[in-house]
């Protein structure tokens, strides 16, 4: 493994050394879980790399974001990616094949749809964000609140940036498309679409940044 990754550790030894309740635990395993068997669906898909969840690792790069190490793919021309999301008691994990070399990446973010504490509208969104919304039907606001707070973190998760808050790199949303399901966010100076979607009271938001080749 080159590039400064991260040594390999077992996985029970990750979970173990989690200092979060023990359901802030489970979401995280949660996660990790699906993120392996998302990663060896694809092997086995594109490439008949046959592996087992248990041979993935999930591991954590130097920024803090999920790094997949197994076997076998260093052989292949592309690599997995995943991102993790979880919240009250629900995990989730994309994933993808990238070109080995690029600088591709993707996130995703998820929430319940359900009473927010009061003043949660003005944290997750500045002013003028708050002002798109004035396009979304009354009854759907509260919804797409959080569909735009999902985005500029699946955003934040693609780009590497995180939510920076007050940060030039802060993910600020530029528009919706109520129609389409869509927001586009940006980063500096970089816009991403990121699409969102309800399933009953979980909002799911899913983006990919094309890095192209590195030097």
């Amino acid at each position: 493994r080159t590039g400064g990754a991260p040594d390999p550790c077992p996985l029970p030894e990750l979970f173990a050394a989690l200092r979060v309740p023990e359901w802030r635990q489970l979401e995280w395993l949660g996660a990790r879980t699906a993120a392996k068997e998302a990663v060896a669906e694809l092997l086995r898909e594109a490439h008949g790399l046959d592996l087992l969840p248990a041979e993935i690792e999930i591991l954590t790069g130097e920024r803090g974001a999920p790094v997949v190490a197994a076997p076998g793919i260093e052989r292949l021309g592309v690599v997995p990616v995943v991102s993790l999301a979880h919240t009250q008691g629900e995990a989730v994990a994309l994933a993808a094949l990238v070109g080995r070399g690029s600088d591709d990446s993707i996130g995703i973010d998820i929430e319940h749809l359900s009473q927010r504490p009061p003043g949660f509208a003005e944290a997750a969104l500045n002013e003028d964000e708050r002002g798109l919304l004035s396009g979304v039907e009354p009854e759907r606001a509260d919804e797409w609140l959080l569909r735009s707070w999902c985005a500029k973190e699946a955003v934040g998760k693609a780009l590497g940036s995180g939510m920076a808050p007050g940060s030039p790199e802060a993910p600020a949303l530029v528009s919706l498309d109520s129609q389409r399901q869509e927001a586009v966010v940006a980063v500096a100076e970089r816009r991403l679409v990121a699409h969102t979607h309800r399933d009953g009271d979980l909002v799911v938001a899913t983006a990919m940044a094309n890095g192209g080749a590195r030097a």
